[in-house]
């Protein structure tokens, strides 16, 4: 499928941390970053309203404050967020780094530094291709079955069930880009061919769909569940399951 680029102005998160950049790089990095973010998956909220972390621009030692709301008991557990390895690192009270996120000013993604979990976080207004989809679906109604005009059911649209004994397979419906983390700009590191079955590891609901992970060889690799065919036609590209009848 073909993806959409986010913004090429949007700053990076990769800085220069040496010498006398690192206080002005160090500057425009709290600047782009700081402010509320969000995970809009309801599996990290602790209640009815999405999970929120405010990253302030108050200092903490020779990090800054963060604040948590709504958050599950592990998210809940970040004080402070800083620079970590070039990219946005969030840490626990006591210091011990918590996660690390890529991305730029609208979304960012990675995944907790002991448990591996992956995390999206993004603005209120998600990161811009929501709306693209959006705009899509109020033209024609529905998201298609992959290639097909057939409007997919709504069962379809949500996450696959994750058992805890065994990993649930998805069908992928289209020729699929394997993106290392899940943002639609992110690196591809292959391409799922359309009819095959995936073992899937985890999914997360994020502004502009699910996206769900899955081992490819060495490498772990995401799966964008929606997607706009030909720039105009909202699809998913997976189904919750694999079986023969499709």
């Amino acid at each position: 499928m073909k993806q959409h680029a986010s913004l090429a102005a949007m700053v990076g998160l990769l800085v220069v941390l040496t010498g006398s950049a690192f206080a002005q790089s160090s500057e425009e990095f709290v600047k782009a970053f700081s402010g509320e973010w969000y995970v809009f998956d309801p599996d990290f909220r602790n209640g009815d309203q999405p999970c929120q972390i405010s990253l302030e621009t108050e200092a903490s030692g020779d990090r800054y404050v963060a604040a948590v709301k709504n958050c599950d008991a592990a998210l809940a557990s970040v004080a402070t967020w800083g620079i970590l390895e070039n990219q946005l690192g969030l840490f626990a009270g006591d210091g011990t780094p918590f996660a690390k996120l890529g991305g730029n000013q609208l979304r960012v993604t990675g995944e907790t530094l002991s448990s591996n979990i992956g995390l999206i976080f993004e603005r209120a207004q998600g990161d811009g291709n929501n709306a693209q989809i959006s705009a899509a679906l109020r033209t024609y109604g529905c998201f298609f079955d992959g290639f097909s005009n057939q409007c997919t059911s709504k069962a379809d649209l949500g996450k696959p069930a994750l058992a805890t004994d065994a990993a649930p397979e998805v069908k992928v419906i289209v020729n699929l880009n394997i993106r290392s983390q899940p943002r639609r700009n992110a690196q591809s590191i292959g391409v799922v061919s359309k009819d095959t079955c995936v073992k899937i590891n985890q999914c997360l609901s994020a502004s502009d769909g699910v996206w769900c992970s899955a081992q490819f060889g060495d490498k772990t690799g995401w799966l964008s569940k929606t997607a706009l065919r030909q720039d105009k036609w909202p699809v998913i590209t997976f189904r919750n399951s694999c079986s023969k009848d499709g």
